[in-house]
């Protein structure tokens, strides 16, 4: 820790610090021993303490064991000289999950050019990205009446079914189930009366398949379930 304290630093340590206080991102330092010795005004706003407070805590005082576990291996990685690149989901303790997109830099001894004496790590929170995106693929890929898988992801998953049952060598099947009359029960009752059919199918065929297999509409009155891993 007195060597990262110690190595040199660019003159105007006001200005820098004021430039890293205004940056749309979280920045932070740790030494080799994973105790934190700086971060700047988001990243202290996140963890609700001040600099002194910061001051040899580390990701424990934050974050649950899990979090902490996941943390560490990265963290080792990048003291053994590999600068990583990859997006971290983080629980803190008022319960709220937040994912970011963390870049962490080793930072190299002045004076041993192989020796790491600390971790730069710079962190962009995507939380709001990743929610955005996941809502958008499940409207792409879900049958807005049922909630079921549609007919185009249904046959993406059924292409990716195939391939792993050729490579693993294991049985499946498809079991195609079409309704009868159901023409007649929307010509007499209403469309309305047909859509809360076709719900209370879809939620009765739900409690009766396995987990892991695919359940789709893939027409008006059409269903589809995919099963998966039957056997050799």
């Amino acid at each position: 820790m007195a060597e990262l304290k110690n190595s040199k630093l660019p003159v105007h340590i006001a200005e820098l610090k004021f430039a890293l206080d205004n940056v749309p991102a979280y920045v932070y330092i740790k030494n080799e021993l994973g105790h934190y010795v700086y971060a700047n005004k988001l990243t202290l706003g996140l963890f609700a303490c001040s600099e002194q407070e910061l001051q040899h805590k580390s990701d424990v005082d934050f974050f649950p064991i899990s979090d902490v576990k996941k943390l560490a291996k990265i963290d080792k990685r990048v003291l053994s000289g590999e600068r990583t690149r990859e997006e971290v989901k983080l629980t803190f303790p008022d319960g709220h999950q937040y994912i970011f997109w963390e870049v962490k830099t080793p930072i190299i001894c002045d004076t041993e050019p192989n020796k790491v004496i600390g971790i730069l790590g710079i962190a962009t929170d995507i939380t709001e990205r990743k929610h955005l995106e996941e809502q958008l693929l499940y409207a792409a890929s879900t049958d807005p009446l049922t909630e079921l898988l549609n007919r185009r992801y249904f046959y993406i998953r059924l292409s990716l079914a195939l391939q792993m049952s050729k490579r693993d060598q294991n049985y499946g099947a498809v079991i195609f189930i079409d309704l009868n009359k159901f023409k007649k029960l929307n010509d007499q009752y209403g469309h309305n009366t047909g859509d809360a059919y076709l719900v209370e199918i879809a939620n009765r065929m739900k409690t009766v398949v396995r987990e892991k297999d695919c359940l789709a509409r893939i027409g008006g009155d059409e269903f589809v379930v995919l099963l998966e891993g039957l056997g050799r």
